[in-house]
C-alpha cells in the first residue's frame, strides 16, 4: 500500500460513508432500526461492489483497514481514562462475561461439532473448533488456528474458520442490532432515549438544532503553537508508538511471544503507560478525551465501512447447511449467555455491556463497538472500557489459544470440551458469587 493508494482508499471510503447518512436520513425504515450510517454506508459499498452487482471495484486493501485501524481505537479507549472505586468492579463483571462467552463456544461447539460429525462425517477435522475462534477472533485467529492444522496436515480447516468468520460478523450485525432494538424499545438501554430527537424516529434530522449543538473537544494548548486536533492525535500516536516498541525490546530480548501478540494489545499498554506518565509528571491536562474520544470515533467509522463492504459472500457454498446450523446455535447460546448474565451481574449498563460482549464475541472488536455506538449515541458508556480492560487482563492468556487448542483437540477432541467447558463454568460461576445483584 502507498500512500497514494491509501489516500484514494480514504476518498472512497468517505463517499460510501456520506451516501450511508443520506440514504439513512432518506429512509425512515433505517432510522427506526436505529442503523448507524456506516452500517449503511458499508452495506451499500457491499452491494455496488464487485461480489455483487459490480458497478465498482472495492480495493484489497479495505479487507485490512480493521487490523490495523484498531489498535487507536482501543488505545483511544484507555488513554485519559481516570480510574475511581467504582470501574474495577465495572471491569470485573464485563471481563468474567466475555472469557465465559469464549469458554461456552469453545466446549459447546466441539460438542455440537461431535454431534454433527455423525450426520456429515466429510466435515474437515478440527472444524467444530474454528466457531470459537472466527467467532471471539475474527479472520485473524482463525488464519492463525487453522495454519496450525495446516501444519498438521489439514488444510481444509483454514477455509472453513474463514466461512465461520464471515457468519459470525453478520450475525454480530444483524442479529445485534435486533437485540439492540429490542432493548432500546423496551427502555433497557441507559443513555438513549428512544423518544428524543433525532434518536431514530420517523423524523429525518439533517441537522443538529442550534441550541443542542456541543464542542467535539477543547483546546489544550495555543493554536500559534500547534492544531490541538493534530496534537491530540499525536499524542494518541506516541502511546501507541510506546507500546509497540515496548513490546518488540520484549521480543527481541526477553521472549518471541511478544512479537506475536496482537497491536491492539500495544495500544492498550501504549495507552495506559503514557497516561501514567503524564499522570505522575503533572502533564495530564495537555490531553483531552473529548478530542481523543472524536479521534477515536472517526476511525471507528471507516473501520465499520470497510470491514462490511469487504465481507467473503463467496465462502457460503462449501458445506453449507452444517456450518449455517453451527453458526447459528452458537450464537444463540452467545445471545442467551450474554443477555441473562449481564442482567443479572452487571451492575451499572449491564445492556450496553451485553451488546458489546456479543458483538465483539460474534463478528470482532468493531462490530462490538459499531452497536454500543447504537445504544450509546454520545459515547458515554463504559463498556468499551471494560472490553479494552478484558483484552490486557483476563483475555491475555487465551492468546494461546490458536496454538494450543489445536493440538489438544487433535490428541483428544473431548479435552477441548472439557477446557472449554471449565473455562465457562469457573469464570461465570466466579462472577455469579462476587457480582449477582
Amino acid at each position: 500500500m502507498t500512500v497514494n493508494s491509501l489516500f484514494q482508499d480514504m476518498m472512497l471510503l468517505c463517499v460510501f460513508f456520506i451516501a450511508g447518512y443520506v440514504i439513512r436520513e432518506c429512509c425512515p425504515l433505517f432510522r427506526k432500526l436505529y442503523l448507524p450510517s456506516a452500517v449503511v454506508g458499508g452495506g451499500l459499498a457491499l452491494l455496488a461492489g464487485d461480489q455483487m452487482l459490480g458497478v465498482i471495484v472495492i480495493p484489497k486493501s479495505f479487507s485490512s483497514l480493521s487490523e490495523v485501524l484498531i489498535a487507536p481505537v482501543i488505545c483511544a479507549l484507555v488513554f485519559g481514562v481516570t480510574i475511581n472505586r467504582r470501574k474495577p468492579t465495572s471491569f470485573l463483571d464485563y471481563s468474567t462475561m466475555c472469557l465465559g462467552l469464549k469458554g461456552a463456544q469453545l466446549g459447546i461447539g466441539v460438542l455440537f461439532g461431535i454431534v454433527f460429525a455423525a450426520i456429515w462425517p466429510n466435515l474437515p477435522v478440527g472444524w467444530a473448533t474454528m466457531g470459537m475462534f472466527a467467532f471471539h477472533g475474527g479472520h485473524g485467529h482463525s488464519a492463525t488456528a487453522g495454519s496450525v492444522y495446516s501444519e498438521m496436515g489439514f488444510t481444509e480447516t483454514i477455509g472453513v474458520g474463514m466461512i465461520f468468520a464471515t457468519i459470525g460478523l453478520l450475525g454480530a450485525v444483524v442479529v445485534g442490532m435486533t437485540i439492540v432494538n429490542i432493548g432500546i424499545r423496551k427502555g433497557w438501554t441507559r443513555y438513549l432515549d428512544p423518544n428524543r430527537t433525532g434518536s431514530g424516529t420517523g423524523k429525518s434530522i439533517a441537522l443538529v438544532p442550534e441550541q443542542k449543538r456541543r464542542p467535539i473537544g477543547m483546546s489544550r494548548v495555543y493554536s500559534a503553537s500547534a492544531n490541538n486536533l493534530a496534537f491530540q492525535f499525536a499524542l494518541l500516536m506516541v502511546a501507541m508508538y510506546f507500546g509497540s516498541s515496548l513490546f518488540v525490546v520484549l521480543g527481541d530480548h526477553v521472549h518471541p511471544f511478544f512479537h506475536t501478540l496482537p497491536s491492539m494489545m500495544k495500544g492498550v499498554v501504549g495507552g495506559v503507560l503514557l497516561w501514567l506518565a503524564m499522570c505522575w509528571l503533572k502533564l495530564d491536562g495537555y490531553v483531552d478525551k473529548a478530542t481523543i474520544n472524536t479521534i477515536s470515533g472517526f476511525i471507528l467509522e471507516i473501520i465499520i465501512v470497510s470491514a462490511i463492504a469487504t465481507l467473503r459472500l463467496d465462502l457460503f457454498t462449501t458445506h453449507l447447511m452444517p456450518l449455517l446450523l453451527y453458526s447459528l446455535l452458537l450464537i444463540i447460546v452467545s445471545v442467551v449467555l450474554c443477555l441473562a448474565y449481564a442482567r443479572k451481574c452487571c451492575r451499572d449498563e449491564w445492556f450496553e455491556k451485553a451488546v458489546m460482549c456479543f458483538g465483539a464475541g460474534t463478528g470482532n472488536t468493531a462490530t462490538g463497538l459499531a452497536l454500543v455506538r447504537a445504544v450509546d449515541p454520545d459515547g458515554q458508556s463504559s463498556a468499551p472500557d471494560a472490553h479494552a480492560a478484558y483484552v490486557s487482563s483476563l483475555g491475555l492468556p487465551t492468546n494461546f489459544f490458536p496454538v494450543l487448542v489445536p493440538m489438544l483437540f487433535i490428541q483428544n477432541p473431548w479435552s477441548t470440551v472439557l477446557l472449554g467447558l471449565g473455562i465457562m463454568a469457573v469464570s461465570l460461576g466466579l462472577g455469579v458469587i462476587v457480582f449477582r445483584k
